[in-house]
């Protein structure tokens, strides 16, 4: 059974607990990651989690959100991963720290072994604590955007964001955390991560019915994005 609490930063994961009700300078000044996971093998991958716990206990930092994924659009070939998490340090210089320690690592052999890794160094752009009401009935989905040459973060939310929040709002859609993308370690690096939810299946079905469902996302959308990853799935248990 995969791990839930699984956590990325210059190329390394580790075990926190999911911390929560934090205020907006706090989330601010976080070092956000998406971490993807492909296991390879899953008893060096424990091995991994249970030799890594002591050091990662001291530097901190935690999970905002572990989904695993049900399916993946890439026109990029890319496979579904195993796990998809939202992590962060609580600031850049500690996770640097975390990341030149010794013991750490003599532990990267053994963690390049047990997964395949890929992740995204971003900035966070919406500053809201995460909201955990009903968490285990959101069908979530995972957006890496690239922009095209004349489209930028203010056209995307004017043409397409806010637009969209407002429309299928009715529906039980959410945007629950928004980041630029910083430095990709296996990828081209996106312009634009959004974690975004509807709050059960039956809503998303709904706003996939909706008429108006294909002007947004092949009018809309395609005029400001170039190309998108789009992963859906449940949280992680």
């Amino acid at each position: 059974m995969i791990k839930k609490a699984i956590i990325f930063l210059m190329m390394f994961i580790f075990v926190l607990p999911v911390v929560a009700g934090e205020n907006e300078e706090t989330i601010k000044n976080r070092d956000y990651n998406l971490v993807m996971i492909w296991i390879k093998d899953q008893a060096k991958w424990d091995q991994y989690l249970k030799e890594s716990a002591d050091v990662v206990s001291k530097y901190g930092g935690g999970i905002e959100r572990s989904i695993e994924p049900t399916f993946i659009y890439s026109v990029d070939g890319m496979e579904k991963p195993d796990v998809v998490n939202i992590a962060y340090w609580d600031n850049r210089e500690t996770g640097m720290k975390f990341y030149g320690d010794p013991e750490f690592q003599k532990l990267i052999p053994l963690r390049n072994e047990a997964a395949k890794i890929i992740g995204i160094n971003a900035q966070v752009l919406n500053f809201a604590d995460v909201d955990n009401r009903g968490v285990d009935n959101r069908q979530y989905n995972i957006e890496l955007a690239y922009f095209k040459e004349d489209a930028d973060l203010g056209k995307y939310e004017h043409v397409y964001k806010k637009p969209a929040a407002d429309h299928f709002g009715k529906y039980g859609f959410n945007f629950e955390r928004s980041m630029k993308g910083n430095q990709a370690f296996g990828m081209q690096t996106p312009d634009l991560i959004n974690i975004q939810f509807y709050e059960n299946e039956e809503g998303a079905k709904k706003a996939h019915e909706d008429p108006k469902h294909h002007d947004f996302s092949h009018n809309k959308y395609a005029s400001v994005v170039e190309k998108s990853i789009w992963i859906s799935g449940k949280v992680a248990k």
